[in-house]
């Protein structure tokens, strides 16, 4: 499985390289910061902001994931907000391999959900929550 096979983003701004394993409500995923992505600073790497879009496009794969096992193959959705983000560095230098995951909190019927977020490196430690909506099939 790639990351396009969930997402319905393409060229640059798809930033998340690999799936590690994907589930319903559940994903780990892999990327490595370097100058062929947005934001990438040659000098220092990424801002560590730049999580926040990591752990939604994460989450984004969940959500793709999720509704394809309950049949629908266009899922639409939006993301609302993030909650509580705290990385401990300011600067993910160059290279740095990140493992990412993201784990749903709750969903309600109507489509809203929310994910807890963080990063699996040893060496730097974020987390944030992604609240997002997913519209159901039957209204789409």
């Amino acid at each position: 499985m790639k990351p396009r096979d969930f997402l319905p983003l393409r060229g640059r701004i798809l930033m998340i390289d690999e799936i590690l394993d994907v589930r319903r409500g559940y994903a780990r995923t892999r990327v490595t910061a370097d100058g062929d992505r947005p934001f990438y600073d040659p000098d220092r790497g990424w801002p560590a902001w730049v999580l926040i879009e990591l752990f939604a496009q994460s989450v984004g794969i969940v959500a793709g994931h999720d509704a394809r096992v309950d049949g629908d193959p266009e899922p639409r959705g939006l993301l609302l907000g993030t909650r509580r983000f705290e990385a401990s560095r300011s600067w993910i230098e160059a290279g740095t391999v990140l493992e990412i995951e993201v784990e749903e909190a709750f969903m309600d019927p109507g489509g809203m959900a929310a994910y807890d977020g963080r990063l699996l490196n040893h060496d730097i430690e974020a987390g944030c929550r992604v609240t997002l909506y997913r519209q159901p099939p039957e209204t789409a």
